[in-house]
């Protein structure tokens, strides 16, 4: 017990941690960058593709209609692309920290094995919340309801 005790308090031991760990920041921070790079600009792309689609759906129904329903169509169309925003960043920014713990070495099947259990227990428990806020989204697309109701 003591020997290995002893083996941390030795400057070999601590220079081959050094040695290792700048090893390691060499191989491992310029791809954690890149994949950091790459997420933001995906990101980017996928704002500027919302936008782009929103008025592109705003102005296709602008000619179309008169002033009051232009109104509350861009309010429609504005709340889903708003939800849309949402679930695509929360996707991709999912999708980045699971690459990332898979570049620090981290297995990340036992994490995504332990969310699809707690999400199923979750589908289970909260039936009627999930099926209100799909009902909801539903409503929104189809004008049911609009935005502010």
């Amino acid at each position: 017990m003591d020997g290995h005790l002893d083996s941390w308090l030795t400057v070999d031991f601590w220079r081959e941690r050094l040695v290792e760990t700048a090893k390691w920041a060499v191989e491992a921070v310029p791809k954690l960058l890149l994949i950091f790079f790459l997420a933001l600009m995906i990101l980017k792309i996928f704002s500027l593709g919302l936008r782009k689609l929103e008025a592109r759906l705003i102005a296709r129904h602008a000619s179309e209609a008169d002033v009051a329903s232009v109104s509350e169509h861009e309010k429609r169309i504005r709340t889903l692309m708003g939800i849309m925003q949402k679930v695509g960043a929360v996707a991709i920014w999912t999708m980045l920290t699971l690459i990332v713990l898979l570049q620090l070495g981290i297995d990340v099947g036992p994490l995504i094995a332990g969310a699809g259990v707690i999400g199923l227990a979750v589908g289970f428990g909260a039936q009627e919340l999930v099926r209100d806020v799909i009902s909801g989204f539903f409503m929104l697309l189809e004008n049911h309801i609009r935005a502010g109701d």
